[in-house]
């Protein structure tokens, strides 16, 4: 018989094997195989808990106990290793009957008086645990709902640590509830969603950049916005939050996930309304490069907006490491860093929304302010994004200021089939057409952090190629001669198209569809 837990490190799990060994004299309780300060301290809370749950306690029984955590060459952080302790000391001692063909996985923290409390990470612990193949796991009885998220593994929910003997040794059933799926709901309620998020309908007029934001949306492109200060740029940014749909279950589970190793998700979050809500990140521009690439073991910005939008305002103004390190990213969907003898992966595969003046003082290309820029301080200032990001950007959209009494005159003919429930509704279609033909293309089952965006967006455009027109390779040839193109800015232009195909309902790309992609490249 063995009992096992899950140590983790980041986003990273590995299984923990218990072994207890019990002798008789002056007593002690040893536990090795490199634990942190919270693993040493587990010896006083886990005495405690015997002894005041009715168990003989080690002291007064003048036991030596020597407690390994395999393999011990592997650090183990956390204090959930509580439980497995208690299980692994109890069954040597014969207070849990079990065969040795047995395996028991368990999390948890015990208090002193023997109740089971709750732990962060459970949810990548449970996973971890399903995927190395074990059928049943105990976890505290209040991270229950949440580790039930996990399909195809049985969870039991743990109150006491005399609640683990009687239903090991099958004198009692547990009673935990089944757990009540959260609604599926793009509405946030809460404060501060409330004072951060806005709809697409107050912003005034901009119909071309929001036909740009719906193409991006639906097709998972990323996007900038550029212009003046105040036209509009930031609001539409914001909007985008409540015009994507909802996450499907593993992608919520995948943002929970992300959220407790960040240290930022409560085990109650599931009950939420906007639990399957996109994530929208938009760190400031003074941010640090660490912060938004993040650094071992600590998650940054573009992990946490992973299945969500990351809006970058300013874009110009950010560190010029942090802009530069978006680059792998937005190509593959995961961020891939090296440290000495070791390689961590974690997701990052997030619609990056930016929004960016073209000088210092705002006003270039204003057509209602004078900029007050030298030519050359215009140049130094739009090089500070780099020609190889700015082509990763599949949509450059300028925004110029409106004429607010003439859009209030005409605003019932401008927002015909413009609407947020419209554009909504129409993102969400051409979402399902995308995942359909995902399906159909990719030649391996999507799992939970293992997209690879770059290997989706190559078997797309494949099959694009295979089915242009002969007039839209034609269009094609010229733009890449014209527009200097560059193979990533050729096969942008094909993604764009082929999701603008997919809002107009047409099964092929025609050369309106590639016409219009060719308008969003950079211009400046």
């Amino acid at each position: 018989m063995s009992v096992i837990t899950i140590g983790t490190r980041g986003l990273e799990a590995f299984p923990v094997f218990i072994e207890a060994d019990i002798g008789r004299g002056i007593f002690y309780f040893n536990i090795v195989g490199l634990g942190d300060k919270a693993v040493t301290e587990s010896k006083s809370r886990i005495l405690a808990a015997l002894k005041n749950s009715g168990f003989v306690s080690p002291k007064t029984a003048g036991q030596k106990i020597t407690i390994l955590l395999g393999p011990a060459d592997i650090k183990k952080e956390g204090s959930h290793f509580d439980l497995p302790i208690a299980i692994a000391y109890l069954v040597t001692c014969k207070y849990i009957e079990l065969s040795n063909k047995v395996t028991i996985a368990a999390v948890g923290e015990l208090s002193l008086d023997g109740r089971v409390q709750p732990v962060r990470n459970v949810l990548l612990m449970v996973l971890s645990a399903k995927n190395l193949g074990y059928e049943k796991i105990l976890v505290p009885a209040a991270n229950f709902t949440e580790a039930s998220l996990i399909e195809g593994i049985s969870i039991i929910g743990i109150e006491t640590l005399a609640d683990v003997v009687s239903i090991l040794n099958n004198s009692q059933q547990p009673t935990n509830k089944k757990l009540n799926t959260p609604s599926i709901t793009v509405s946030r309620t809460t404060k501060e969603s409330a004072a951060a998020f806005m709809d697409i309908d107050a912003v005034i007029g901009q119909t071309e950049a929001k036909r740009a934001l719906e193409i991006a949306l639906a097709g998972k492109h990323h996007i900038a916005f550029y212009g003046p200060p105040g036209v509009g740029k930031t609001l539409l940014a914001k909007a985008a939050s409540e015009l994507v749909p909802p996450l499907s279950k593993e992608e919520a589970v995948e943002h929970a996930i992300l959220k407790e190793t960040a240290g930022l998700h409560n085990p109650h979050d599931i009950l939420a309304e906007d639990f399957f809500n996109p994530p929208f990140r938009d760190p400031h521009h003074t941010s640090s490069y660490s912060s938004i690439l993040g650094t071992p073991y600590k998650l940054g910005e573009l992990s946490l907006a992973h299945n969500g939008i990351l809006f970058m305002d300013e874009l110009a103004e950010f560190d010029r490491r942090a802009l530069e390190s978006l680059r792998q990213p937005m190509e593959d969907g995961y961020i891939k860093s090296h440290r000495v003898g070791k390689t961590q992966t974690v997701p990052a595969d997030s619609i990056i929304i930016a929004a960016t003046n073209l000088c210092r003082c705002g006003n270039y290309r204003s057509t209602i302010k004078r900029c007050t820029c030298s030519a050359l301080n215009v140049e130094h200032y739009i090089k500070r994004i780099s020609g190889p990001l700015a082509d990763r950007i599949d949509l450059w959209v300028a925004v110029q200021e409106q004429n607010i009494g003439q859009h209030n005159e005409n605003k019932a003919v401008a927002q015909i089939g413009n609407t947020g429930i419209e554009i909504k509704k129409r993102i969400a279609a051409v979402r399902k057409i995308q995942e359909e033909r995902q399906l159909l293309l990719s030649t391996e089952p999507k799992t939970i952090f293992k997209n690879n965006k770059r290997k989706t967006r190559v078997l797309l455009l494949k099959e694009v190629r295979r089915t242009i027109s002969a007039k839209v390779k034609k269009i094609l040839a010229d733009a890449t001669k014209n527009l200097a193109l560059s193979a990533r800015g050729f096969d942008s232009v094909l993604a764009v198209a082929r999701t603008i195909a997919d809002i107009e309902n047409s099964a092929v790309i025609q050369p309106e569809h590639i016409l219009e992609a060719l308008t969003y490249r950079k211009k400046f």
